[in-house]
């Protein structure tokens, strides 16, 4: 057996420490976040922002639907909360809205490749569940009160 030389460059040691510290190197670059910036549109963002901007239409309209009716007794309106001849009722409106919304949002969280923060619109798309739940409630309960009036 012969004597190791400390230079020589193709001893296992020093074959060992290069692939090691060439690791090191690619495994510090690649473990670092992919973060979207604070002002850039991702899709996940944009997609996350319509169901959201969907489902709090859709809860403003079941506000508005549980908060009055459609039409006043004697102003040849309906009370039912029906929106008049060949029109969708406020409650209708907003169910559609909301369960749309809801879907959305539930589609988003599901894609979403990060968590908070990191430009794949899952905050987006945890707001628009929530506004959609909310704005299917409304409408429910603006179609249970319609039926008992009529």
């Amino acid at each position: 057996m012969r004597p190791r030389d400390p230079h020589d460059v193709f001893t296992t040691p020093s074959r060992l420490r290069s692939i090691v510290a060439g690791m090191h190197i690619d495994a510090a670059t690649s473990l670092q976040p992919v973060v979207a910036g604070i002002f850039a549109i991702s899709g996940g963002r944009l997609g996350a922002t319509a169901a959201a901007v969907i489902a709090l239409i859709g809860a403003v309209i079941g506000g508005l639907a549980v908060a009055r009716p459609a039409g006043r007794p004697g102003t040849g309106g309906a009370t039912d909360g029906s929106g008049g001849p060949g029109g969708p009722s406020r409650a209708s409106l907003s169910l559609a809205l909301g369960l749309t919304g809801m879907v959305l949002g539930g589609l988003f969280v599901a894609t979403a490749d990060g968590g908070l923060g990191t430009g794949n619109g899952l905050g987006g798309a945890v707001v628009a569940m929530a506004l959609g739940l909310i704005a299917t409630v409304l409408g429910g309960l603006a179609r249970a009160r319609g039926r008992e009036m009529a």
